[in-house]
């Protein structure tokens, strides 16, 4: 079972059911990277993925819960976490004047690299 499964109000373990939450998680995530971050209304995401409102109710308590489970899913989030936990412990560890500054610069500036990348997914996934 994945963290996604295991925090979900039901875990999907029916075929069809997978099926289900698969594609309302692949909906938000498509919905996201097309709205440049915004996140979009549950009932977009319903209707993208082809079911009903309720039926996203059934594995998603609310769109933040739903939202995190996408984030936790995607690499370039866990990357982007990772990289700024590692960032700011080691401003932590180092208190030397500019420090939180020049972490804050290194990251804008690999945002930046990223962003440019052509592949528009990857862009787009960096830029929310």
């Amino acid at each position: 079972m994945t963290t996604t499964e295991r925090d979900s109000i039901i875990t999907p373990i029916q075929p069809r059911a997978r099926q289900t939450y698969d594609a309302l998680v692949n909906a938000t995530r498509e919905l996201v990277r097309e709205r440049r971050g915004a996140w979009p209304a549950t009932s977009d995401v319903a209707e993208r993925a082809g079911v009903s409102i309720g039926s996203l109710y059934r594995y998603f308590t609310d769109i933040r819960h739903l939202m995190a489970t996408v984030h936790s899913d995607d690499q370039v989030f866990r990357a982007h976490r990772e990289l700024l936990r590692a960032a700011g412990a080691a401003a932590r560890r180092r208190p030397k004047p500019g420090a939180r500054q020049q972490a804050e610069a290194a990251l804008e500036a690999l945002i930046l690299v990223l962003s440019e990348d052509p592949d528009p997914e990857l862009a787009a996934a960096v830029c929310e």
